[in-house]
């Protein structure tokens, strides 16, 4: 017959025991560290495409010159479909019922200009009609700078499409 002096059978359950427990709340901490750093972040997301639209649309007025350069939309890092806005001077991105607004300086002009002088009335009145426009990701849209005669003065103006 064995004898237990000092409980030492029980000692040795229950250490294991404990250990077990406390294996079991690291790794419960551990998953919930993982997933909330994998979770996505819809609102994010979208913030960093309207960054990269407002870089674009910033280097391309830096360069104080007519150009084209294309833009295309992106896809979230989920792999949803980004809808994007352009309204006069904001532009919106929507996805997995999320969006987020930003204002884009220069403005963008979703019209496009027939190579004819223009006064501020007429770009108003463009603006107004042509009330948005519209891309999904996969859509590559084209940013353009040109020297419009706007009221007998040449106007640098940045252009979507």
């Amino acid at each position: 017959m064995y004898r237990i002096r000092g409980g030492g059978l029980t000692d040795f359950v229950v250490s294991k025991v404990v250990m077990s427990v406390c294996a079991l709340l690291i790794a419960g901490t551990l998953t919930g560290i993982v997933n909330a750093s994998l979770s996505p972040d819809p609102e994010n997301d979208l913030g960093d495409i309207l960054a990269s639209l407002q870089r674009t649309v910033s280097a391309i007025a830096a360069h104080e010159g007519e150009c084209t350069v294309t833009w295309e939309v992106p896809t979230l890092p989920s792999g949803a479909t980004v809808g994007l806005y352009i309204r006069e001077c904001d532009a919106t991105a929507c996805a997995e019922d999320a969006d987020m607004t930003v204002e884009i300086m220069p403005e963008l002009h979703p019209w496009a200009w027939d190579g004819q002088p223009i006064n501020w009335t007429r770009v108003e009145e463009l603006d107004r009609v042509i009330t948005c426009f519209e891309a999904r990701s996969g859509d590559e849209l084209a940013l353009s700078c040109r020297w419009v005669l706007v009221d007998d003065s040449d106007e640098l103006l940045m252009f979507v499409g």
